[in-house]
């Protein structure tokens, strides 16, 4: 007779990995999304990049490199503030402090009304989604070594950023 243990699955630090995976896809759609926006006529003309004509003013190449870059200059400077935050008050902490910063700079961005509160948003959301997503990398890793015993951690899947470089120094180690 076979007497085979069944190993617990536990199913909440599952649950907790599959809501940090919508995080990161959310994180990627709001850093790509910004191509097609720039691509909308009302958009480029409420944001002064179009005159009413359909054409580019004098400006739009420094204000479509400016809407891209901060961003991702944002980023930088969330990544190193979420590694911050972490380290004095916690993985659960930097989430938070992610997330409400990445709220404040989306909700900047959809009420714009010129270029210049947009462009101040957009740098405030890649700060707050890239500490989201660098705090939520770091708690992701957590969990598949915390609540994950040896012969269940095959059956989650790899964290969609766990080698990539901006996140390698403080999720792995």
């Amino acid at each position: 007779m076979s007497s085979e243990t069944k190993t617990p699955v536990h199913w909440g630090a599952f649950f907790l990995c599959v809501v940090i995976s919508f995080g990161q896809f959310v994180g990627a759609y709001e850093s790509v999304i910004i191509g097609s926006t720039l691509q909308k006529p009302d958009f480029m003309r409420t944001m002064g990049l179009w005159d009413a004509d359909g054409n580019e003013t004098p400006n739009y190449s420094s204000l479509e490199g400016a809407i891209t870059g901060l961003f991702q200059a944002g980023a930088v400077f969330g990544t190193i503030a979420a590694a911050v935050v972490m380290e004095k008050w916690g993985r659960k902490s930097g989430l938070i402090f992610g997330c409400v910063i990445s709220l404040v700079g989306l909700a900047g961005m959809t009420g714009s009304q010129n270029v210049a509160e947009f462009l101040v948003f957009r740098f405030i959301s890649g700060f707050g989604t890239w500490a989201c997503g660098a705090s939520g990398q770091s708690f992701f890793s957590y969990q598949f070594t915390e609540f994950c015993d040896l012969t269940n951690r095959k059956l989650l899947p790899p964290s969609p950023n766990l080698h990539h470089p901006r996140t390698e120094g403080y999720s792995l180690g």
